[in-house]
């Protein structure tokens, strides 16, 4: 199995479940996963939890991924939307067709105005959609996957979110074995 580069951008007041069961899960699954710090290396969590990343965001952005992760958390998704790296490195990846995946208020806060979610099927945290009124979120549904987007709702969901992906990302045999394995 091809080993996917995946980096999960973390930026200050991210919550920790959203992006530490994907980068957990996608480990177990085979990928390469980067934790790329906004602006930083040290990062501090919505909960008061440091983090040391293995990059700073901005010096590895261009790189080649297969995708890109960006957790919730009121302030951590509004300091990833100030970012014209993480964006700019968002749209790129979604217009080569490689994964965009956000959970909580990513989606909209972060992803809301870049013209990623414009027709396509997507939720995100509960109240974090005033962020993009012109976009109607699903709540209904804990993760959407649509085509190379996944969306997720918030730190309850993460886990399911960490799961879709590896679907998406190893198909539904990993997929599969992993929640085996981990008894899920």
């Amino acid at each position: 199995m091809e080993e996917k580069q995946i980096v999960v951008v973390l930026a200050d007041g991210f919550e920790e479940i959203e992006a530490l069961s994907p980068i957990d899960m996608l480990r177990r699954a085979g990928a390469h996963v980067t934790v790329a710090g906004l602006g930083k290396k040290i990062i501090v969590s919505s909960h008061r939890v440091t983090f040391v990343a293995d990059a700073i965001f901005e010096q590895v952005a261009g790189q080649e991924w297969d995708g890109i992760i960006l957790p919730g958390g009121g302030k951590g998704a509004e300091h990833l939307a100030e970012s014209e790296a993480v964006l700019t490195t968002a749209v790129r990846l979604f217009a080569e067709g490689k994964l965009v995946a956000a959970i909580c208020a990513s989606p909209a806060v972060v992803l809301g105005a870049s013209g990623i979610l414009e027709g396509r099927h997507v939720t995100c945290f509960p109240g974090a959609d005033k962020a993009a009124p012109a976009i109607a979120f699903d709540h209904s549904r804990r993760v959407i996957a649509d085509g190379n987007l996944i969306t997720s709702q918030g730190a309850g969901t993460a886990l399911d979110f960490a799961m879709e992906i590896v679907g998406y990302l190893y198909g539904p045999e990993a997929e599969k074995a992993l929640k085996e394995r981990v008894v899920y």
